[in-house]
């Protein structure tokens, strides 16, 4: 079963276990004088709604990247988490408030002795459907699943307190219930700024926890051929990590064997985090500067080959048959030249030194020349 397939499963079963509390809860906390069971229904609808937030945030998350969406569209599943814990936090200060203002006016009832049977069911049936929810979100590794499983663990305790409000109404010490529900209050409150906020760090694109990306770290420098690592930046989407480091490598290695180094890193990271959506690596020589300079940069290929041609003209050498390669380190040219066999040494020998003072611009070029054998 794929992940929003398996989101579906675990929401459904939310929705029809909250739309059976939410009904027997309003109708039975109405008929029975119990306003704390009544609240509670109406919370079971509140979550019942956020379990159809969960269904439109799995669809439109699921949806494959696009022209507009490189990444993907799974931000919708983290913008919804973050309303769910809204919801939460509005829903703890409605609770809080409904208590205070119990306790304020004194409008204490004794409720019908079924509530309490209600209570108990709704507690039991909160309890089983959070299990069920963290068991499914764990499977599908979706934070909005969590959230979902969190919301109802706070149902159970939200139940609990209306059971003993319900009972302590019927021993004669109404006020038991509107405290209880103050205390779970706070409970809900602090739940749904937890929720909301872990959603916002990660829409504003907060990197990954220290420890993470100390042990990405390690994996990195440990693969061959990596001198060293700088500038890794981190950021998820839902339950997908996003990474992009440099790596600095043998400046002298083709770009063929350091783009090969740069995918045994992706490899790597894949192998210790496989919900990496992307991973990019950036392919340096040298150690970049913490802060980015405004610098000349060399001479390029072609540049340097008009520079060279009066050069190889000279030296009655066919610049068609001399095959280069350049070095661009320490802003500076290295260049390799390997000459026609046919060519002495006592006349590359020259030909080097005629290269080197050919130009002041490239004063700084080292050049080394290679017989071919």
């Amino acid at each position: 079963m794929n992940r929003k397939a398996q989101i579906f499963r675990a929401t459904w079963v939310s929705v029809f276990v909250n739309a059976f509390l939410a009904v027997i809860k309003i109708i039975l906390g109405f008929i029975g004088q119990s306003p704390a069971l009544f609240a509670d229904g109406m919370h079971s609808l509140a979550d019942m709604l956020a379990d159809g937030l969960i269904f439109v945030a799995a669809h439109y998350g699921a949806i494959a990247p696009d022209a507009n969406h490189p990444y993907g569209h799974r931000r919708i599943e983290t913008f919804s988490a973050y309303l769910l814990g809204v919801l939460l936090f509005i829903l703890g200060l409605y609770i809080a408030y409904s208590g205070i203002h119990t306790i304020w006016l004194g409008h204490y009832q004794t409720p019908a002795f079924y509530t309490a049977i209600v209570a108990i069911i709704s507690l039991f049936a909160n309890e089983g459907l959070y299990r069920y929810l963290m068991f499914c979100a764990k499977k599908a590794q979706s934070d909005l699943v969590e959230a979902n499983a969190w919301h109802n663990r706070l149902d159970a305790l939200t139940s609990l307190v209306v059971l003993l409000g319900i009972i302590g109404a019927r021993l004669g010490y109404p006020a038991l219930d509107p405290i209880a529900a103050i205390l779970v209050s706070v409970l809900i409150i602090k739940i749904g700024y937890q929720l909301s906020m872990r959603a916002v760090r990660e829409l504003i694109d907060e990197g990954l926890e220290k420890g993470e990306i100390a042990e990405i770290t390690d994996i990195i420098v440990a693969v061959p051929g990596v001198v060293a690592m700088h500038h890794l930046r981190s950021r998820k989407m839902a339950e997908q990590i996003l990474i992009d480091v440099h790596i600095q490598v043998d400046p002298y290695l083709s770009a063929s064997e350091g783009h090969y180094i740069g995918e045994c890193v992706s490899d790597a990271i894949r192998q210790f985090q496989p919900n990496m959506q992307d991973i990019t690596v950036h392919i340096d020589v040298e150690r970049d500067p913490d802060e980015p300079e405004k610098v000349s940069l060399p001479l390029s290929r072609a540049m340097l080959y008009a520079k060279m041609l009066p050069v190889f003209t000279k030296f009655a050498v066919d610049a068609q048959k001399v095959e280069w390669q350049i070095f661009y380190i320490d802003n500076a040219v290295h260049l390799v030249i390997i000459l026609p066999k046919s060519i002495t040494k006592a006349k590359a020998k020259e030909l080097q030194q005629a290269m080197l003072g050919q130009s002041s611009e490239i004063q700084s070029v080292k050049i080394a020349c290679q017989m071919v054998a």
